[in-house]
């Protein structure tokens, strides 16, 4: 079940402007298996009573959705939902079809893959039917060893593990599903897809964030004080909606960029040398 929590101030709501006191509204909404449970708490002063909203949520207070401008105070037995699993999809959806649509003109594009602690060794088998230079950057060595051994066994490729960042140092395009936490040393035309935006400045062109388009029905359910994204991440994770987990981004955000995959695979051609 997901439980969503939206506050309004009877200042701007005309219909609701008599009143002197809160009001608390339940929503129920179902589609399909999904089940919403939609708080609207409207306001009238300035505090907001939270252990009214704790006790209809109930034990969903730990995972509630609301929007992020909501202050909620640290004690009040409320906490906002957050994952980032469908980001870290999107992320890796978004690299493997810029790299799909860039090989059919250069597969000789070199990639590479930061996956700290081999949480993503499944990635390697996909890639690496888009390029002949796939380099892996792990602590966890081990773990991609006995993957890129089978990969390379059947299909003569060649794979390179390393744990130092240094050796993406020359690579055009770079997955890192969780957030980036160091400065990785690339080229300032190097492309990197990230499910977060970094905690240290980068170099080159970095993805953290992705607009997807949700289809009508989820649109038709969604509070309308949740953003698209957010909501996503919810219906994936919480909402059990996996289908959501194979979807492209309308647009890729960098901190100066919105940019397509198609833009970014082009833009990848040109700057990358046979």
């Amino acid at each position: 079940m997901l439980t969503a929590l939206t506050i309004k101030d009877f200042y701007n709501d005309k219909k609701r402007r008599i009143l002197k006191f809160d009001h608390i509204q339940l929503e129920v909404i179902r589609y399909n298996n999904i089940h919403i449970c939609h708080i609207i708490y409207y306001k009238y002063g300035k505090n907001v009573k939270w252990h009214k909203i704790r006790q209809l949520a109930g034990n969903e207070g730990q995972y509630l959705l609301y929007n992020n401008k909501i202050e909620i105070p640290e004690n009040c037995g409320l906490k906002r939902y957050t994952s980032n699993l469908l980001k870290e999809r999107i992320a890796e959806n978004s690299a493997t079809e810029t790299l799909k649509r860039a090989s059919q003109t250069n597969k000789n594009l070199s990639v590479g893959i930061y996956d700290k602690n081999a949480l993503k060794t499944e990635l390697a088998e996909i890639l690496i039917k888009y390029t002949n230079h796939l380099m892996i950057v792990t602590d966890n060595t081990e773990n991609y060893y006995s993957v890129c051994e089978q990969i390379m066994n059947t299909s003569g490729a060649v794979i390179r593990i390393k744990k130092d960042l240094s050796a993406l140092k020359n690579i055009s395009l770079i997955i890192a599903p969780q957030k980036i936490t160091q400065n990785i040393p690339v080229q300032n035309n190097t492309v990197i897809f990230t499910s977060e935006k970094p905690s240290v400045c980068q170099n080159g062109y970095v993805y953290f964030r992705y607009i997807l388009s949700l289809n009508d029905n989820y649109k038709e359910i969604k509070p309308h004080s949740l953003s698209d994204e957010y909501f996503a991440q919810a219906l994936y994770d919480k909402g059990h909606q996996y289908r959501l987990g194979s979807s492209l981004p309308i647009l890729c955000i960098s901190e100066n960029m919105h940019s397509t995959i198609n833009e970014i695979s082009n833009f990848l051609l040109r700057n990358t040398k046979d």
